[in-house]
């Protein structure tokens, strides 16, 4: 549902709304983070800008007072107090009465509404602000909401907005060719810079606010907001991310499951597709983005949630390709020899502060080729991870899987393969559950489920949390990390989802097959995301998909070759403008104010990204070339070092109801988020089928594609269809070929049984519209048609209401006994009860005999004494006693 900040304006004006941020006192910050920042309104005079904000509710404000006198300099206050409605009206009235003229006219006016402050921005003259004016709801974690910006305002904070100069214009083309209307969310009250596992690994709790500092690699505002936090602190900006967020639901006869999908592109080393490649000294590297995974099963509030995260990131090291001629493949070259890995070190010590060990590396680049060129890469990637794991621990070491994809899809094994894969990198990392063991899986426990690592061992420094946590990640790359990386990472979530549904109860199995409504829906959101992150980085959408890897070779799709034009094209003509704009944006590139190059008129920005270049004095050199790994970070593993920095100060209490239901506003039922998202029984389930359960393997002619996240139409196009290596089998390891695999670990040899494609289609049933479409009738399911019941049974039925209708133990018309209540004289009760009075309303309790009192007290203590679960044996006693009774 999107909103626009004008109609929120439109109420807030006759109430002369809006604002809050940090109060003084530890009782009032209490109160203003239970509300939080959620809609603003901007009021001007000739000499200031006053930015009121408020809370969801409305009933906490705070004012932003800001200085238009001097443009070129950022003058920013914060009373840091806390108005109530009221206090507002008499402010906002104060400032109107005090601003007329003689002649009674006003130099104060509101000039828009807004719902979130991004940051300032200055080029070569004055400063602007930029405010987000529009927004749609595409998630929701728990009581928090996300929202994608859909529209934003600049405003000049200059009091004369005379014509800007040819630099400064070119300067303002280049910073709004970012479009903030594209893929770039928020969210008011949830860090969505972090996963869910660190935000819950303390408080266990998702109706609290985070105040700690977010993941700053992640907020693409940063660069925008840097004043401010030093200034007026964290308050009035919030945090956005740039990449991709979904989210759908999975209907589990009637349970709702909602099904989350995030991907925080990194602003470190960012730009476009040849223009950055590898990493820089500092270990970050090109096209880097954190794809995370989380289940919510509804039912239990905020109780029941799982997570998973994995990571895609170019090849660490100094390399790239030359795109400025138009040929398909640009040759890869290495750029600088670099002997002791130190960027690689850098990144491999970046990847264990934030996620933990292991580190999984699946690389899926070619490895046997005439004239070497993927393979540049594959032997840039083993021979660091091999240096750097010399000096670590054999259980923290990093573990490389090579994966050449594209031979494998030439066999028609890709995507077999691929999925036993995942699930022997899965055992390593495992995923994240909010709740504790549930009692159903200690004594009915799958064996892939139990080999899934769960929480870190007794021999941990840090102990963080009894329930299921993550340590470590997968990072998948190829060379792009657009196609190839994409189809993986669908394969990876496949394989979690499982896991995540068997952990919450709600399958018998941790495994999904391919052609499940639940995992038709998985591969459509990982489809948009990867069109998403390809156009982001390399012009256009997916070439290859996850369609093309299940038709066992390439062939010759016409949008296919249309896209890979269109990337050619964009990397060829268009990127140097992105990276201009993207450098320009997150502030890898300041403006001269006085004197120095623009822009423009750079040739590369190289050094923009290696300052050292310029400076010696700020190269990042390692402390050590054997000891690459932190102290401070290697105390911590095998848990990430951020998780264990987590305090529980890091965290408040917010009003959760009231920001998430906001029971303040009339919606109708269509414009609800829950009732716009895609959902696996309206959308996924076909209409010939007679079982709902998205967790059936079903055999499809059409199946829907989601073209855009929550509440976009769908549009039903042919899947394609595979051949008989697809069909039920067992599929072991040993099935996949050596050639194509290479691991730092030993072979698993456990056999994974799954449902694949079938061979062929057979010609559809008539299609059934309404309700026998989702359901079959009382008469095919129960074998037995409903026909009208009989005089005598309508009789005894009236008989029977009679009786409760007129049940009173009060009734003063009839006598105390029960039978003289009844109406029909045909009625005789007999007492068959051993209590003395027994009625409708109460019973009187019999008496127990001191012998039983006795054998319950025995049984009491002789459980407290000892508290351990019953045995496998002593349910197999129970059940013997049952069947003799």
């Amino acid at each position: 549902m999107e909103e626009e900040a004008s109609t929120v304006g439109q109420s807030e004006e006759k109430r002369h709304v809006n604002g809050m941020d940090s109060p003084s006192g530890p009782e009032a910050e209490l109160i203003l983070n239970d509300s939080g920042v959620s809609s603003l309104v901007l009021y001007e005079t000739t000499w200031r800008f006053y930015l009121v904000g408020s809370n969801a509710t409305q009933t906490v404000y705070r004012v932003l007072k800001i200085d238009r006198s001097e443009p070129r300099e950022l003058d920013l206050s914060d009373d840091h107090v806390e108005y109530t409605e009221a206090q507002i009206t008499n402010l906002i009235s104060s400032l109107d009465e005090g601003n007329r003229t003689k002649h009674g006219k006003t130099g104060f006016g509101r000039r828009i509404s807004a719902f979130a402050l991004l940051g300032f921005v200055r080029f070569l003259e004055g400063y602007s602000m930029i405010l987000v004016t529009k927004r749609r709801k595409v998630a929701s974690v728990g009581y928090h909401s996300v929202y994608k910006i859909e529209d934003t305002e600049t405003i000049p904070l200059a009091v004369d907005t005379g014509p800007l100069s040819p630099r400064e214009q070119r300067y303002h083309k280049a910073f709004h060719s970012i479009d903030l209307s594209s893929n770039f969310y928020y969210s008011h009250t949830y860090d969505i810079t972090h996963t869910l596992q660190h935000n819950m690994l303390i408080t266990e709790n998702l109706e609290k606010k985070s105040t700690g500092a977010p993941a700053w690699r992640f907020v693409w505002n940063e660069y925008l907001s840097k004043q401010v936090l030093a200034e007026v602190g964290t308050n009035w900006i919030v945090p956005v991310i740039h990449g991709y967020v979904c989210q759908s639901e999975i209907t589990v006869f009637g349970r709702c499951v909602l099904l989350t999908v995030i991907g925080r592109r990194s602003n470190r080393f960012a730009g476009t597709r040849f223009l950055k490649r590898g990493s820089n000294s500092r270990g970050h590297v090109a096209n880097e983005i954190e794809v995370e995974q989380i289940v919510h099963d509804t039912t239990y509030r905020n109780k029941r949630l799982t997570s998973f995260v994995q990571m895609r990131g170019s090849v660490p090291g100094f390399w790239s390709q030359e795109g400025s001629r138009m040929v398909p493949k640009p040759p890869i070259s290495i750029d600088r020899v670099d002997p002791f890995w130190a960027s690689a070190s850098a990144h491999f010590t970046d990847l264990l502060g934030r996620y933990g060990a292991p580190i999984c590396c699946l690389n899926l680049v070619k490895k046997r080729e005439t004239k070497k060129h993927e393979t540049l890469l594959t032997e840039e990637l083993t021979n660091a991870i091999s240096y750097l794991n010399q000096f670590l621990a054999e259980d923290e070491h990093i573990r490389y899987t090579g994966f050449d994809m594209s031979r494998a899809n030439k066999r028609g094994v890709a995507l077999d393969n691929l999925e036993i894969i995942s699930r022997k990198l899965l055992r390593n990392v495992g995923f994240y559950c909010s709740f504790p063991e549930l009692f159903c899986h200690l004594y009915r426990s799958d064996n892939f489920y139990g080999e899934v690592q769960r929480v870190p061992s007794e021999e941990s420094l840090v102990q963080l949390s009894k329930n299921r946590l993550q340590r470590g990640v997968i990072r998948i790359n190829c060379v792009d990390c657009l196609d190839r990386t994409n189809t993986a990472a669908f394969v990876v979530g496949k394989c979690v989802l499982g896991l995540q549904l068997y952990a919450l109860a709600l399958t018998d199995s941790p495994h999904l097959g391919f052609d499940t409504d639940a995992v038709q829906m998985l591969e459509d959101m990982f489809e948009d995301l990867g069109n998403v992150l390809a156009m982001q980085y390399g012009g256009s959408q997916l070439v290859h998909r996850v369609e093309s890897y299940r038709q066992h070779g390439w062939g010759t799709n016409s949008k296919d070759w249309l896209r890979t034009v269109s990337r050619y094209y964009s990397n060829t003509f268009s990127d140097f403008d992105k990276q201009v704009s993207i450098n320009l944006f997150l502030g890898v590139f300041e403006p001269p104010i006085h004197q120095g190059s623009h822009l423009w008129e750079l040739q590369t920005d190289y050094f923009l990204h290696h300052p050292w270049i310029r400076d010696p004095a700020k190269h990042p050199r390692a402390l050590s070339y054997t000891q690459w790994l932190t102290s401070d970070i290697a105390r911590c593993l095998p848990v990430a070092q951020e998780d264990v920095q987590q305090s529980t100060t890091h965290y408040t209490s917010f009003d959760a109801f009231f920001s998430h239901y906001r029971g303040h506003q009339v919606d109708s039922l269509k414009e609800v988020f829950t009732f716009l998202i895609p959902s696996t029984e309206t959308d996924y389930m076909p209409t010939s089928s007679s079982d709902p359960s998205p967790f059936t393997s079903r055999t499809r002619v059409f199946v829907p594609s989601v073209t855009a996240p929550s509440g976009d139409k769908f549009t039903d196009h042919p899947k394609p269809v595979l051949n008989s290596q697809f069909s039920e089998a067992t599929l072991t390891t040993s099935d996949i070929d050596e050639d194509l695999v290479s691991s730092d670990e030993e072979s698993d040899d456990e056999q994974l049984n799954r449902t694949k494609y079938p061979q062929s289609i057979s010609s559809p049933e008539p299609a059934k519209t309404g309700f026998a479409a989702k359901f079959e009738t009382f008469e095919e399911y129960y074998g037995q048609k409903l026909v009208e019941p009989s005089v005598k049974d309508k009789l005894l039925y009236e008989n029977y209401a009679n009786m409760s209708k007129n049940a009173s133990k009060n009734s003063k018309r009839f006598g105390e006994s029960l039978a003289y209540r009844v109406r029909s004289p045909s009625t005789h009760l007999t007492c068959t009860s051993a209590f003395k009075e027994d009625s409708v309303y109460e019973v009187a309790l019999p008496v127990v005999s001191p012998e039983s009192l006795r054998i319950y007290q025995d049984f009491v203590e002789k459980r407290t004494r000892n508290a351990n679960l019953n045995t496998v044996a002593d349910f197999d006693l129970y059940q013997k006693f049952i069947s003799i009774i």
